[in-house]
């Protein structure tokens, strides 16, 4: 397992797998019952952790099929 989905958080993760299965923002927010500002932190972490750019890089991150 990369070392990358190790140090995401569950709810990191959770996140993660709905913005690679392309849910809107507000589906997320529904589907995950957080605000937001919750939700652009997690992204913004995420991001980080995965030494991301931009979000739309994460569909071609080499190790997507192991965090999603």
């Amino acid at each position: 397992m990369p070392e990358a989905a190790v140090s995401l958080s569950r709810k990191q993760h959770q996140v993660l797998s709905c913005i690679a299965n392309q849910m809107t923002t507000e589906d997320i927010l529904e589907k995950l019952k957080i605000s937001l500002k919750t939700f652009y932190c997690h992204k913004h972490n995420i991001m980080m952790i995965l030494n991301l750019k931009r979000i739309n890089e994460l569909v071609r991150h080499q190790h997507i099929d192991y965090l999603v």
